[in-house]
């Protein structure tokens, strides 16, 4: 979607303008309408945009002032001019400064239509250009820093030639690390690589750590810090929040293995081997603990996005809209540091991303692109700009959850008893279920029996039961041993619940099963 700017003194053309043609069905957002050039100056100086439409006679900055201003910050902003004037000298003035077309008013809609169409096109051409471009840098980034750790290369050659892609590998002291993600068999498994380099970038600023994410072999992810001691307490803590911020917003399990300091481009090596061989299939998840306090956190930011997820998913637009104005008031208010409110907003992205996949709804790598590149440009110390893009990504959302069944009771419940399936040996209650799932507890409560007939804790302890007697059947040793392997952490509460499932206590169902062996 790329964003666009109408500018003229008449309120009514502005606003006929914007009514004039579908723009969201074009590939256009309407970032603003503004009365002269003084006010979409201001508009484009906490926003980015793509195309404007401006008039020329217009009070304080006219259209060609405007212009000339647009240009000289971003020439590739395309531009239309709609006057009420056919002298021959603006339109020889707009030529000359590569106006895409000069309309005359009253406006002629296809005319209109087939300048913007044409806009576009160029636009769709530059931008995979771009993308090109980006892709061909990754590459040769990816392959500088195979080579830096690869036996019989020279790595002071390697790192001039990073350098000269723009990654400075500075301060004497280095760590490595990989990260070998749970794809399974996912078709986007490029793609949430991808989303995974993105989330360790997004900390590594967060954490004010120095560091580089890089492809290593397709399945792996590996990492290279820089920095002086800070490095050894740092890094841990930094990959322990990695791992947990991958689990929640992209619901994958990652192995994780980290190196020795190395104090020369010269151990590197040694220290991603070792890295490699700590990871060695050990997953780490598990063993991740939370951050005790996120920089959001730090700052006093109580908001959480779990509210907005949940009503997205249902289509409660109202609650959405809620979630958004608190979120903004509690930045305001807070006074919430640029680089702080950048990191809720990639989380928003990346958790709604999470489920997108879960409920296999497909999504471009060219809408991702888009939004990671608003949030790498866009100017989130204003508010305006927070408000445009959590609005762009909630609307994008509720058309798509309104396009799929995803929001329907009995798809969750089934998503929720799946789950449980696989789960049911951990810790599980009606709380851990709800914070998984986005929902209210409450609510998923009634949602599960409504569905199911059965309360949820019914439905969690007919499954145990059931597995204790699958286990039993196939000759278990300790019943202590048994119980912890059903989730259970109380043998009184197992043996209570075994005899509400069964109507008999389980010594007396173990003892008829023992002879109901022997007779066989």
């Amino acid at each position: 979607m790329y964003n666009v700017l109408i500018a003229d003194d008449e309120k009514n053309i502005c606003e006929g303008i914007a009514e004039f043609l579908d723009w969201q069905e074009l590939g256009f957002h309407i970032i603003g309408l503004a009365a002269n050039g003084e006010e979409a100056l201001n508009m484009l100086s906490w926003q980015r945009c793509e195309l404007i439409l401006t008039d020329i006679r217009m009070p304080g900055i006219d259209g060609l002032a405007l212009i000339r201003r647009i240009q000289e910050k971003d020439p590739g902003i395309k531009i239309i001019i709609v006057s009420g004037y056919s002298d021959f000298a603006y339109a020889k003035q707009a030529i000359e400064m590569g106006v895409k077309a000069f309309l005359l008013k009253p406006i002629d809609r296809e005319e209109l239509l087939a300048a913007v169409k044409k806009i576009k096109r160029e636009l769709d051409g530059e931008l995979e250009e771009y993308r090109r471009s980006l892709e061909n840098d990754r590459i040769v980034r990816n392959q500088l820093f195979r080579e830096l750790l690869s036996p019989g290369v020279s790595p002071e050659a390697v790192s001039k030639r990073l350098a000269d892609q723009g990654v400075k590998l500075q301060g004497g002291r280095f760590l490595t690390a990989v990260l070998q993600p749970d794809f399974g068999g996912d078709k986007d498994a490029g793609l949430l690589g991808y989303s995974i380099k993105n989330i360790a970038c997004e900390l590594l600023e967060l954490n004010d750590l120095e560091g580089y994410a890089f492809d290593y072999d397709g399945r792996r992810i590996g990492l290279l810090f820089c920095g002086g001691s800070r490095l050894e307490s740092a890094a841990p803590a930094y990959l322990a929040e990695l791992l947990s911020c991958v689990e929640t917003y992209l619901h994958l399990s990652v192995s994780a293995g980290m190196g020795r300091p190395a104090e020369s481009f010269g151990k590197l090596r040694d220290s991603f081997e070792a890295a490699l061989e700590d990871c060695g299939g050990k997953a780490l998840l598990s063993q991740a603990r939370e951050p005790e306090e996120r920089p959001s956190e730090a700052f006093g930011l109580s908001w959480r996005s779990e509210g907005l997820l949940n009503a997205l998913q249902f289509l409660e637009e109202e609650t959405v809209w809620t979630e958004t104005d608190r979120l903004l008031q509690e930045i305001a208010e807070k006074q919430i540091p640029e680089k702080v409110v950048r990191g809720v907003l990639y989380g928003v992205l990346f958790e709604l991303m999470g489920l997108y996949q879960k409920y296999n709804i497909g999504y471009e790598l060219r809408w991702y692109d888009e939004k990671l590149r608003v949030l790498e440009e866009g100017l989130f110390r204003h508010r305006e700009t927070v408000k445009d893009f959590l609005s762009a990504l909630c609307r994008e959302a509720l058309q798509l959850f309104r396009e799929t069944s995803v929001h329907r009771p009995s798809n969750l419940v089934l998503q929720v008893q799946q789950y449980c399936e696989q789960n049911y040996s951990h810790a599980l209650n009606l709380q851990i279920i709800a914070r998984r799932f986005y929902m209210n507890p409450a609510y998923l409560g009634r949602l599960f029996k409504a569905e199911t007939g059965c309360s949820f804790s019914d439905y969690l302890n007919r499954l145990r039961i059931t597995a204790a007697k699958r286990q039993l059947a196939a000759g278990t040793g300790r019943v202590s041993e048994l119980i912890e392997t059903l989730g259970y952490r109380n043998e009184e509460y197992f043996y209570r619940q075994f005899r509400k499932q069964e109507g008999r206590s389980f010594a007396e169902y173990r003892r008829q099963l023992t002879e109901r062996r022997k007779e066989a």
